[in-house]
């Protein structure tokens, strides 16, 4: 079993990169 706080940070991991990708996209 994956403890809830490792998959929380993975979680917010994925999201942060994904929200700086689309921040960068904007940017150029």
């Amino acid at each position: 079993m994956v403890s809830p706080r490792l998959f929380c940070s993975w979680h917010i991991d994925k999201a942060w990169r994904r929200n700086l990708s689309k921040v960068n996209g904007q940017d150029q």
